[in-house]
């Protein structure tokens, strides 16, 4: 993990002159840094191309946006803003707006990619992430900064087997990163993680299965399913991959034209299709990284998996003294996610193992559950598959992978092979219809195109047919009406039709009626009545207001008319 021990070193010191200058006072707010900054990169796999927005966790929040750069990095001077910062990442992408966050300890680097937000959505415990993010309270984000740490090594040991097979050992968040298509930008090329109905949820890009899922508040009880990832350790063999998809254009791999190729330079000219390699646009970035790697040894294939930790060992080192022997143990069969919270919550002095790996949390869980055998190295597997599919216009033919054995095995199964491709003959058409619709006017009833089988048929649907018309009857309407008129002084008051239902229907609307007649009031003779005695005509047009308050105030004994309801006030002021 990078380490920023010179912005580090240069706090301690402001923190140090504040206790100094404030005596024994608690120390409650450092002032930033004015040239203290927050970068990183912003990244789904490939560099998000958009805006970055930084909040802090001042009352009011303040903020700033920066434009990423062509490789998803971006830079931010805090100097004056208060840490922690809330990060949110915009960009346009698959049609839609997207939107990525992060939240920032202080200056150093923060990355934005789609671990980060999962812990992001987590630690805050939102709905709606955006709306946090878009005016954030201070409160929250320090109860979101809080959570942020445990919850992002909660997901990193979920996901221990997804980091160890793309070879992933720095922090997703804090790390320096690249979108290099190696290591965890390869690992975010073949995974997809979404926030969805309040569960986490990490499926293969390829084949869409779920590699893990769990509820954002209880991602340590998340089940993850490692048959769905992208491929095994040990499986994914790049010299053999390099043989079937590269040898026949660049050479043997120990001579090859391309010797020392990136995975970067192998992706982009799959993308760009350089001398035809867009036909390798199934392979995935983990396969490419390992292409990349057996170019980089001249054909030497990575070497395996190092050893697995040995769990009775680290059992009989760590928790015999408490438990018994592993044979006996009083926690055989515990989880690794119920050692790890063990450990996490000091259950029983247990925060001593904190420096436990998940690994060596898992081989532990391993031998409780075998009674103190530590398992095998994996064996070489047997693989059953599909019946090989239709030859393809490439002249090759694939099958599917349904078992491989003993599990935990190692190897490479045979999903393709070359064969004579034959272009089908175009087939008659099958066609599925939608019922018939109503007979129109002009005796016809025609019907829509579900559905032609076999794919690249030929023939004409019939979408239209002749059927006898009857003229449907009239139908009685149903009208809506505008609020009734005012009642008028003939005691009858009116009202307009605003719609008919159905068209063409018969009937007579009711625009009149009846109702109760009130008068209006006669300000004239109000004021005649009230006023003029004292003010003459002098007080004629004075507005509502002004009559109210002198009421009120009883200016001149007018709290003598305090009956007079607001209409007779209303009808004095507007009298002629």
């Amino acid at each position: 993990m990078k380490k920023l021990w010179i912005v580090n070193l240069f706090l301690t010191g402001v923190m140090i002159l504040a206790v100094i200058v404030n005596g024994c006072g608690s120390v409650s707010k450092v002032t930033p840094v004015a040239s203290a900054k927050v970068s990183g990169v912003a990244a789904t796999g490939a560099p998000v191309h958009g805006t970055v927005t930084l909040k802090d966790s001042s009352m009011p929040s303040k903020g700033m946006t920066a434009t990423t750069a062509a490789d998803g990095s971006f830079s931010f001077t805090v100097g004056g803003l208060q840490p922690p910062y809330v990060l949110r990442a915009a960009w346009n992408g698959d049609g839609s707006s997207q939107e990525l966050y992060a939240l920032a300890d202080g200056p150093g680097t923060t990355n934005i990619n789609p671990l980060t937000n999962a812990a992001f959505v987590a630690a805050a415990n939102v709905a709606d992430p955006a709306m946090f993010a878009g005016d954030p309270d201070a409160s929250m984000i320090q109860a979101a900064h809080q959570n942020m740490k445990s919850v992002m090594e909660k997901l990193k040991t979920k996901l221990a087997q997804l980091f160890a097979l793309y070879g992933v050992t720095q922090d997703p968040e804090e790390d320096e990163y690249e979108a290099d298509h190696t290591g965890l930008d390869a690992l975010f090329d073949d995974i997809t993680i979404k926030i969805s109905d309040g569960q986490i949820i990490v499926t293969n890009k390829q084949t869409g299965g779920v590699i893990f899922k769990a509820s954002v508040n209880d991602i340590d009880h998340g089940t993850f399913y490692p048959e769905n990832m992208p491929g095994q350790p040990g499986q994914v063999d790049g010299a053999a991959l390099y043989a079937a998809n590269c040898s026949s254009c660049h050479g043997p791999l120990a001579s090859s034209s391309k010797a020392g190729a990136s995975a970067a330079a192998i992706q982009s000219a799959i993308q760009k299709n350089t001398g035809g390699m867009g036909k390798l646009s199934t392979l995935t970035a983990l396969q490419i990284q390992a292409i990349a790697a057996a170019l980089a040894g001249g054909g030497t294939t990575p070497p395996p998996p190092t050893t697995p930790p040995d769990g009775a060992a680290l059992y009989s080192a760590n928790c015999a003294g408490c438990h018994g022997p592993l044979a006996t143990s009083s926690k055989l069969n515990r989880s690794a996610t119920a050692i790890a919270s063990a450990i996490q919550q000091n259950i029983g002095g247990m925060g001593s193992l904190s420096g436990l790996t998940s690994a060596e949390i898992q081989a532990i869980a391993t031998a409780l559950a075998g009674g103190g055998t530590t398992p095998p190295p994996p064996a070489q597997c047997t693989y059953t598959y599909s019946a090989w599919g239709a030859c393809q216009a490439d002249s090759t033919q694939s099958r599917s992978l349904l078992s491989s054995t003993p599990a935990g095995c190692t190897g490479t199964p045979v999903l393709t092979q070359s064969c004579t491709y034959t272009p089908p003959q175009p087939q008659a058409c099958t066609y599925t219809y939608s019922a018939w619709g109503a007979c129109q006017a002009d005796s016809t009833q025609s019907r829509s195109l579900l559905s032609s089988t076999p794919a690249g048929c030929t023939g004409t649907p019939v979408l239209s047919q002749s059927c006898t018309y009857t003229p449907p009857q009239p139908q009685a309407c149903t009208y809506t009406y505008s609020a009734w008129s005012a009642c008028q002084a003939d005691s009858t008051q009116t009202r307009t039709v605003l719609t008919s239902l159905p068209a063409g229907c018969t009937g007579t609307p009711v625009l009149s009626q009846s109702c109760a007649y009130t008068p209006p009031i006669d300000g004239a003779a109000l004021y005649t009545q009230y006023c003029s005695g004292c003010h003459g005509n002098a007080k004629k047009g004075k507005s509502v207001t002004a009559i109210t308050n002198a009421i009120n105030s009883n200016t001149g004994g007018m709290g003598s008319l305090s009956f007079l309801t607001p209409a007779q006030i209303q009808a004095i002021s507007t009298a002629p």
